[in-house]
């Protein structure tokens, strides 16, 4: 890191483990500026892929149901059709 924070305090950041009290301790406030710094560019996007992660559930819902009503309709509107049949020769007619 730009900041020369100490690879072993570097590697829990980037695993998101908590430092202790001797570890935040030997950090000078620039390398704990730039750890806070990082700390919350990694929450920032975690909250957009969240956001999207949403908005991509909610319109792939949304279309689930609108095919359903859509198709639900299609078919009440090909059932409600009437079919007249001729008891003698057996023909199918469509009467409506």
């Amino acid at each position: 890191m730009a900041a020369d924070i100490p690879g072993e305090i570097s590697e829990k950041v980037i695993t998101r483990q908590a430092l202790t009290e001797e570890e935040n301790a030997m950090l000078t406030e620039e390398q704990s500026r730039a750890l806070a710094d990082a700390e919350l560019t990694y929450s920032a996007s975690q909250v957009g892929v969240g956001a999207g992660t949403a908005i991509a559930g909610g319109f792939s819902a949304f279309m689930v149901i609108s095919s359903f009503v859509g198709g639900l309709i299609g078919w009440l509107l090909i059932m409600k059709k009437k079919v007249l049949q001729c008891t003698s020769c057996n023909a199918i007619v469509a009467a409506s």
